[in-house]
């Protein structure tokens, strides 16, 4: 059985907390952009090793949508600006039912209804110093729902220390040509 999502595991907030990051940034006069990321405790070659029946895919997809229903819900009471739902992703390059685009679209579609703010889809790339660019993810052609996004957002990684005690100035530096190699391009 696939597991989506555990009440404070790893670095969750608390539901409480959350709420009151999200109030004291509305109070601030801040936009508060809200993307809530499945956070797994498995590698993505778990995914690929573990065996997925019809049930299997029917747990995760019917997890997913308490997941997406929770915190679309979060930002509705909230009135948060603009949310960008991730965790779909993980899934991208396994087999998977004919028919599990279209169980996401309508997921989204459900959730989208209910929110008043901006919809976005999330990409992430990044770079590895000393290795190549890690590109666009996910591509635009296997990303659902990003005809209906009103804006894309993209998480950038870059690892630029070499070691646990690089120095400021060869982390700045390695900062400077990933800019100049990966953004500029």
């Amino acid at each position: 059985t696939p597991l989506i999502s555990q009440e404070r595991r790893g670095n969750s907030h608390s539901l409480e907390e959350l709420e009151a990051h999200i109030r004291r940034a509305k109070a601030d006069g801040l936009k508060v952009l809200l993307t809530p990321l499945i956070c797994c405790n498995f590698s993505p070659q778990d995914l690929v090793d573990v065996s997925k029946s019809p049930e299997w895919w029917s747990d995760w997809l019917e997890q997913f949508e308490a997941y997406v229903t929770y915190y679309v819900d979060v930002a509705v009471r909230l009135d948060v600006d603009a949310i960008s739902i991730r965790g779909d992703t993980h899934l991208i390059g396994i087999d998977q039912p004919a028919d599990f685009p279209e169980k996401l679209h309508a997921i989204y579609s459900r959730e989208r209804a209910k929110f008043e703010g901006l919809w976005g889809r999330h990409f992430s790339t990044g770079w590895q110093r000393g290795e190549f660019p890690l590109g666009l993810y996910p591509k635009a052609k296997d990303a659902v729902f990003l005809e209906e996004a009103d804006f894309i957002a993209l998480k950038i990684w870059a690892g630029p220390a070499t070691s646990a005690d690089s120095p400021q100035s060869e982390i700045t530096a390695n900062m400077v040509e990933w800019e100049r190699s990966v953004l500029r391009p």
